[in-house]
């Protein structure tokens, strides 16, 4: 019994520490096969009135597949979340496909995307969600004010050594909901657009220093997008489910690395001009502004193998009506048993601040929340 348990161990150990991924090759053309899990339990302080605590408990917050192909022209990629089948059509924000694209590098000026990927807005919405200390997203990238991913095309390129990165695109404006939902009677499109400057080398799309860089690293993104909707969509269940208007984003980043601490500064601001004149409130104007921002302080331990982190997030969805900015803290633990490939993570989250709970509000109040989560990510 002994001898069989310690085979156990010394087996899990070897998985958990191998740096392993599936890989193909014809020679000209390399496929690997990815996974990840997260399974994770979750617990919210309610308010002692309060008798609904079924968010509470434990949960399988991913299940990912993915594959990929790279030659020396195109590349491709289809990633499918297990986890939320069957929440499309409760979520459609929240498809099962995560990534379905394929990229064509053949061109000297230019690469070419497109497919269903991530839209070039926000340092934060860009980023590898597994490779953050936090479980999830502040509320400003959760597909609130703008939509994570959508059917598109992407072009883009590198210059200066890979030190700036340039992003331009057009999609379909129907955002996550866009494969699960018929596009609207008008086909309008949605366009974006994203450049950001590192120095003096170039920085990754990472918010963990696990290599310790030993000078300091600094990353300036400015992003914008433009979709004018003239009739409603229903698009999903985010704040702003009506399409029905006019939408111009603008968005600042800020990053750094140095020894280990690494920083995260970006602020989103979006001006509105609805079709429909009631969700003015009477107020003379023909628009309304929502927006909102967040900053996050991290630090790797090479010596705890550990990742302590702080964020500050705050979302306004209105700027017409009074006490209603969502504001949070938050604060996470990772032990990072072999990187972010095996990891345990904790996070608390409490509000900052508490705003009118009314019928209008457009964010619910929430309640403190504290999650612990195991994650496996196999590439």
């Amino acid at each position: 019994m002994i001898k069989r348990l310690l085979q156990i161990i010394v087996l899990l150990t070897i998985t958990i520490s191998a740096n392993c991924q599936v890989s193909f090759s014809n020679g000209s053309t390399v496929t690997e096969i990815q996974t990840a899990t997260v399974v994770t339990y979750n617990h919210r302080f309610y308010d002692s009135t309060e008798r609904n605590h079924k968010k509470n408990g434990p949960a399988l917050d991913d299940a990912r597949i993915a594959i990929e192909s790279r030659s020396s022209k195109f590349e491709f990629k289809f990633e499918f979340d297990l986890a939320v089948m069957g929440n499309a059509v409760l979520d459609p924000t929240a498809p099962p496909i995560t990534e379905a694209y394929f990229v064509y590098k053949g061109l000297n000026f230019v690469n070419i995307k497109t497919g269903f990927s991530k839209i070039p807005f926000s340092r934060d919405n860009l980023q590898e969600h597994f490779d953050m200390p936090f479980m999830s997203r502040p509320e400003l990238d959760k597909s609130t004010i703008f939509a994570r991913r959508d059917v598109g095309v992407t072009l883009y390129r590198t210059f200066w050594n890979e030190k700036i990165n340039a992003y331009a695109g057009m999609y379909s404006g129907q955002g996550e909901s866009v494969l699960t939902t018929m596009n609207d009677a008008s086909g309008s499109a949605e366009f974006a657009g994203r450049v950001d400057v590192s120095y003096p080398c170039k920085y990754k799309y990472i918010q963990v220093d696990e290599v310790h860089s030993p000078i300091p690293i600094i990353q300036v993104g400015l992003n914008a997008r433009y979709i004018n909707k003239p009739v409603a969509t229903g698009y999903g269940n985010s704040v702003f489910a009506d399409l029905n208007h006019e939408k111009s984003i603008m968005g600042f980043d800020v990053s750094g690395a140095y020894q280990g601490f690494t920083f995260q500064v970006e602020m989103d601001q979006a001006k509105i001009v609805p079709n429909n004149i009631s969700q003015l409130d009477g107020f003379p104007t023909t628009y309304y502004r929502t927006g909102g921002a967040t900053i996050q302080l991290n630090y790797h331990s090479k010596l705890l193998r550990s990742v302590f982190a702080v964020r500050y997030d705050e979302l306004n969805p209105n700027d017409l009506t009074q006490d209603d900015t969502r504001k949070a803290v938050s604060f996470a633990y990772n032990y990072l048993i072999n990187s972010y490939r095996c990891a345990l993570k904790v996070q608390y989250t409490t509000p900052f601040s508490h705003f009118t709970k009314d019928a209008e509000s457009a964010l619910a109040g929430f309640d403190p929340q504290l999650s612990v989560a195991w994650q496996y990510w196999f590439r």
